[in-house]
């Protein structure tokens, strides 16, 4: 990037709302305080246990409704079996998050940024042919900072290998329940502990892993142990990339 190129990007995934809390409220402000010029979503909007609830549905509008940015708010599906098709239409139609199913676009005002959504399968091996479509289609130019957006971390081994510079993942929740040494107990990927959470370096592309910031639901136990909900913020420059968390108590 040239040297004067810059941008504030908000990174949050793995909402899983139930209610609009003391959480969500701190959130928010959050959002508000950091003033990102770019907020990215990465899937998961509701609880499990209350995806056909309409008050959390309610609840999720009214949330997403407070979350502005100059270059928009951009959010991929999660999981199939939490972010419905129907339900994340109304949200987009309904609040300033617009979603990103298998679109590009270079960041206005921002050309040397391009931003490239795509839906989660979780087959890593059929979403990898998706992305390489959209490329071909869309003139993909390495000279961008291109940024992949996908709810899981499972796609980077084959996103590094097609010229994304940075993907934003979630999904796995950091494990929910960490052991100091270890790390988590459990990590929903593919690739089991390798990517549970944080930042990796693959194949010379930056891929970060957000633990998100709600649980579960179902039959999932509904705790975090030494795994703090947390939202991101990456300050791109030219010829840098600097990031630092914002933990968040409940």
């Amino acid at each position: 990037l040239a040297p004067n190129a810059c941008l504030r990007v908000l990174h949050i995934g793995d909402l899983h709302m139930e209610r609009i809390t003391h959480r969500e409220k701190s959130v928010l402000k959050a959002i508000r305080e950091l003033s990102p010029e770019l907020v990215l979503f990465s899937g998961d909007v509701l609880n499990l246990s209350y995806l056909d609830d309409p008050i959390a549905q309610s609840h999720a509008i009214e949330f997403f409704s407070q979350i502005t940015a100059p270059f928009g708010v951009f959010g991929v599906s999660g999981s199939p079996a939490v972010d419905s098709s129907e339900f994340f239409s109304r949200l987009s139609k309904e609040t300033p998050l617009q979603w990103f199913d298998n679109q590009t676009l270079v960041i206005a005002q921002k050309s040397g940024f391009r931003l490239w959504g795509l839906t989660c399968s979780h087959n890593p091996d059929v979403d990898s042919k998706y992305i390489e479509g959209m490329k071909s289609q869309n003139n993909f130019n390495p000279g961008n900072f291109n940024i992949l957006l996908y709810h899981s971390p499972d796609l980077a081994p084959h996103a590094s290998l097609l010229g994304f510079d940075l993907q934003l993942s979630g999904h796995t929740h950091g494990g929910q329940v960490r052991i100091p040494g270890f790390g988590a107990l459990y990590a929903g990927s593919l690739y089991r502990k390798a990517f549970e959470a944080g930042r990796y370096r693959v194949n010379g592309m930056e891929l970060y892993v957000t633990r998100g910031l709600g649980l579960e639901g179902a039959v999932a136990p509904r705790v975090r142990f030494l795994c703090r909900p947390e939202i991101v913020i990456w300050d791109i420059k030219g010829g840098e990339v600097s990031t630092f968390n914002l933990n968040l108590k409940y």
